[in-house]
């Protein structure tokens, strides 16, 4: 007995499915009404004058029902995965565009209060950081020793923008004499990851709440609703980003100012992308929350193989972030219990560090993902990457210069190597699991298909790098550029092989079995 949602082969006493827990239906005889066409009753043998439905002398029922079974959805065979699905959109409405309106400006505000509050956490977090950093040079350049309370550091709209990869770009006009002379431009992309939960879970709910309010049955109907919801949405953030243009003067007065915009693209591209794809999944979950990303499996072509291949890259980013967090947040207590002996009144609640660790553990989880499929991390500094530090798994630390404090981290922990080793099983482990697993639901794995599953889950991670990835250039009496991270192209190629590779050894181990 097959179950209609999975596909998953169950025993046939099973009511449930073994492994989504389905119910299994039995297969229900289909029932027909048969008037008896005999003129005797079968009772009495009473001859029946006129037509009835029962005899008038002893009361037999005249009629039966006969019974045509009908082949259950569950008895059918397991979807092969060559067996695709015929995917066809329907004709464009503006209906859409009109349906669409509401849940954009739902996930529009659910956005802004989400970056709010993220905004307010940020700026109480890092309050006590300024006992720091206070210096001379900081407050003639800031205005401040008190970073958290600076308006373009921790302030609402770099959190908004943040969350959309909207890259900051600086500019610094200033005369007289020290760090402020002349005219210095400065851009930089970096963003956390964990900030792009802020629009992704925006977006859901306006899915979900589209899902509700219109639903639609098919995926292919839902394609034009989510890619309204994303362009209306996409909109929106352009319009907010017009008004993130700041002039900021640390004194009245002053010969110093300090203009920032931020570039447009990138929001326009992270805002589409999540908008449309997510607003999707909000509809999926909104008719199953238990089987979300199931429902592609059977309407879109290979959509076994991208569910699979996105829950095993949301699988992997989630173990190695976690584990990640707990190191940082234990090194992080380390070198605060060491200031706190050194540096007279100087207090970190758990609360404020609690979302420090959380931020910098997660960013770091990303990094080693990267490390983890045999991609370099790599450190430049220098108008042609003259200054370049870099380590992975198989060629090790290379560079003589140590910039960035690159070389001393990954030398200063012995183990560093070792660690990161056992922490493949991570990524190779639930790919081969991705393999056998297709293998069991579908009965079929072609290489076609893992071409395409191994696809899917390099561009995952290719996206992933792209965001992470701390780039800098700038120009202050000299022109020079910054980076630091993996680069998204060589993690996607060596993912791509890494994945090929472990769907290949999941699918031998079950054809072993």
């Amino acid at each position: 007995m097959y179950c209609r949602t999975c596909g998953t082969d169950n025993p046939e006493l099973n009511n449930y499915c073994w492994w989504d827990g389905t119910v299994l239906e039995n297969e229900a005889p289909s029932l027909k009404f048969v008037q008896s066409e005999t003129r005797f009753c079968s009772g009495c043998g009473h001859p029946i004058e006129e037509a009835g439905q029962y005899c008038p002398h002893c009361g037999t029922a005249l009629f039966h029902y006969e019974a045509s079974a009908v082949a259950s959805l569950n008895k059918e065979t397991p979807f092969k995965s060559d067996e695709r699905a015929k995917f066809k959109l329907q004709a464009f409405s503006t209906g859409f565009i009109k349906k669409a309106i509401i849940p954009a400006v739902l996930a529009f505000i659910i956005m802004l209060a989400l970056s709010g509050i993220t905004a307010f956490i940020t700026r109480t977090s890092y309050q006590d950081l300024s006992a720091i950093l206070q210096s001379d040079e900081l407050e003639d350049l800031l205005g401040q020793t008190d970073i958290s309370k600076h308006p373009f550091i921790f302030n609402y709209q770099n959190t908004v923008m943040s969350a959309h990869a909207a890259h900051p770009v600086f500019s610094v006009e200033g005369e007289g004499s020290g760090v402020a002379s002349g005219s210095i431009e400065f851009a930089y992309a970096f963003n956390f990851w964990l900030l792009l939960l802020i629009p992704i879970i925006s977006t859901f709910a306006a899915g979900v709440f589209y899902q509700r309010k219109h639903g639609t049955a098919t995926v292919a109907e839902k394609l034009y609703p989510a890619l309204a919801i994303g362009v209306f949405y996409t909109v929106l953030a352009v319009i907010l980003s017009l008004f993130c243009r700041n002039t900021y003067e640390p004194v009245a007065g002053a010969a110093v100012k300090f203009h920032l915009h931020y570039a447009v693209f990138g929001l326009i591209v992270a805002s589409l992308i999540i908008g449309c794809l997510f607003s999707l999944l909000g509809m999926l979950f909104a008719i199953d929350y238990r089987h979300m990303l199931k429902h592609l499996a059977r309407e879109i072509p290979f959509g076994a193989e991208i569910c699979e291949a996105v829950r095993t890259f949301a699988f992997g980013l989630g173990a190695v972030t976690i584990i990640s967090i707990i190191v940082v947040a234990v090194k992080i207590h380390k070198w605060l219990g060491q200031l706190e002996m050194e540096i007279p009144h100087f207090h970190f609640s758990v609360g404020k560090i609690l979302y420090t660790d959380i931020l910098a553990g997660s960013q770091m989880g990303s990094y080693v993902l990267g490390l983890l499929h045999f991609a370099p991390l790599q450190y430049k500094l220098g108008t042609e990457g003259q200054h370049t530090v870099s380590y992975s798994l198989l060629g090790g630390l290379k560079g003589t210069e140590d910039y960035g404090g690159l070389t001393m981290l990954l030398t200063g922990a012995h183990d560093f190597s070792v660690w990161l080793w056992i922490a493949a099983i991570i990524p190779i482990g639930l790919l081969i699991y991705a393999g056998w697993r297709l293998m069991k639901m579908n009965g079929l794995l072609s290489y076609r298909s893992i071409a395409v599953l191994s696809l899917v889950y390099s561009l995952c991670l290719f996206m992933l790098m792209l965001v992470v990835r701390f780039s800098a250039e700038g120009t202050y009496l000299a022109s020079y550029q910054f980076s630091f991270g993996l680069s998204p192209l060589r993690v996607f190629i060596s993912s791509y092989i890494l994945s090929f590779a472990s769907v290949l050894v999941g699918r031998a181990i079950y054809l072993s079995i």
